[in-house]
């Protein structure tokens, strides 16, 4: 996968998550599809959705950290099936595709949430989340793994292929996005 993206660090110059309004742009969404699709990626790292990193226990803000890091506990699943954010990915996705026609909006809605968890794929290895207690995006855990631009490509690839099958309204349980070992992504 080619990109020729600039590092966003965390977020892009309009500020939304990680470059996902440019990506959707360029795929070609409107800007009034893409911004639907962007502030629904970075909702799901806010509090008030429920969907944040914080672990669950916490009192009225806990979150589902499975959405942002592997919290599966199989050895050797980061990036596979058995990879807590593929699964969410792919469940948001196909609920994404099955109301499209009837409900664009929260179909967005769900897009974001899949795109948010396949990036954080790209951003959240099983290594740095093994080296905090808590499951949490504070700004020293993501300058501890600043998005090099191998990650941000990853995120671009992921990112367009999940709009891919989305336009088409044909989600491929076979895709090799499920699966990390079988992607290469390489930069221009």
């Amino acid at each position: 996968m080619a990109s020729n993206s600039k590092h966003f660090g965390k977020k892009d110059e309009n500020g939304y998550h990680m470059g996902t309004m440019k990506w959707a742009l360029d795929f070609g969404l409107s800007k009034e599809d893409a911004l639907v699709l962007a502030r629904a990626n970075v909702n799901v790292d806010k509090l008030p959705g429920r969907k944040s990193p914080c672990p669950k226990w916490i009192p009225f803000i806990g979150g589902r950290p499975e959405l942002h890091f592997n919290t599966s506990n199989i050895k050797n699943s980061y990036g596979t099936e058995q990879d807590t954010r593929i699964k969410n990915a792919q469940h948001y996705l196909q609920e994404a595709i099955k109301i499209k026609d009837e409900n664009k909006a929260k179909s967005l809605e769900y897009l974001g949430i899949a795109t948010h968890c396949l990036q954080d794929i790209a951003f959240h290895t099983d290594d740095v989340v093994r080296k905090f207690l808590w499951y949490y995006h504070i700004s020293r855990v993501d300058e501890a793994c600043y998005r090099p631009l191998s990650c941000l490509a990853l995120a671009e690839f992921y990112t367009k292929q999940v709009l891919e099958m989305w336009s088409q309204k044909k989600y491929i349980s076979d895709s090799k996005i499920w699966n990390i070992r079988n992607l290469v992504c390489y930069i221009e």
